[in-house]
């Protein structure tokens, strides 16, 4: 893949200002060792080169390096969003709960006002088809 330059255009970074931090020169020499060693510049190839010449960078350079790293890999922030993501997603889940438990109590009162409403012989009946259905209810529980 080195060999096939031509498959690439030159592109002009005039308009790039020149680094200005001790990390943005030390990466503008990683990708100069990269282009200088006909290496294609792509992630990969970056971070192992980044990785090596680091090593050979002075101590206090690398510990910043290394910590700027570190706070990248325990970005709190991403955490928070994803807290967040539940959080909202808990509280949806709470408001259907309410509002199933609000038709649910809706639907208890009509039944109570419906069995305040009838006689005692049609409330046997109906105690006697509950019955029936909750025994019917348990035998398809038994069987799973």
């Amino acid at each position: 893949m080195a060999g096939n330059k031509e498959n690439f255009e030159t592109v002009q970074t005039n308009s790039l200002s020149e680094p200005t931090t001790p990390l943005e020169e030390f990466a503008k020499k990683v990708f100069d060792k990269l282009i200088a060693e006909n290496i294609p510049p792509i992630p990969y190839n970056y971070k192992v080169t980044f990785f090596n010449m680091l090593d050979n960078e002075d101590e206090t350079f690398r510990k910043q390096v290394y910590e700027l790293i570190s706070l990248e890999e325990t970005n709190e922030l991403e955490k928070d969003i994803e807290f967040e993501k539940r959080l909202k997603a808990s509280f949806k889940f709470s408001k259907e709960i309410l509002q199933r438990t609000a038709i649910l109590y809706k639907y208890i009162n009509l039944m109570n006002d419906l069995i305040n409403m009838m006689s005692d012989k049609e409330i046997k009946d109906i105690s006697q088809e509950i019955y029936k259905f909750n025994r019917e209810i348990e035998k398809l529980g038994a069987k799973q």
